[in-house]
């Protein structure tokens, strides 16, 4: 997305004199489509292999050693108890995170299609002589 000029500058970013669309009108909303798409897509096919890769919740499940592992000593049941209930929730926050993370991938991919139907919506509207923001 580009800023319509120099009164609306993001606070502590100077802009180029080159930045693309300083002049566009004030009413105006540009999104690089492209870019949207690019990072959905990415998001998306990576998706895969955090959910069966190195690490990922299929690698982790049964990483908490069985009971036989920590022996019969009655004194090491708590950390046991502790460490497997430590593991679910890691389990649970990263099944968390996955979904979230795809979610953001479909929402990108969402968000490039409303942005696009908008547009040409305003196309049509300005090709009938109409003015869609009322300031052209």
């Amino acid at each position: 997305m580009a800023p319509h000029g120099r009164d609306r500058e993001p606070v502590g970013v100077p802009l180029e004199a080159d930045w693309p669309d300083l002049d566009a009108a004030a009413h105006r909303f540009r999104a690089d489509y492209g870019m949207l798409r690019e990072v959905a897509a990415r998001l998306l096919a990576d998706l895969e292999g955090y959910r069966q890769g190195r690490g990922s919740p299929a690698g982790l499940t049964g990483a908490v050693p069985p009971d036989a592992a920590w022996g019969a000593w009655e004194p090491a049941a708590p950390v046991r108890d502790a460490a497997a209930q430590a593991m679910r929730h890691v389990l649970a926050v990263y099944q968390r995170l996955l979904a979230d993370y795809e979610a953001a991938g479909h929402l990108l991919l969402q968000t490039v299609q409303n942005y696009a139907e908008a547009d040409a919506a305003t196309r049509a509207v300005a090709r009938a002589g109409g003015d869609p923001a009322g300031g052209w």
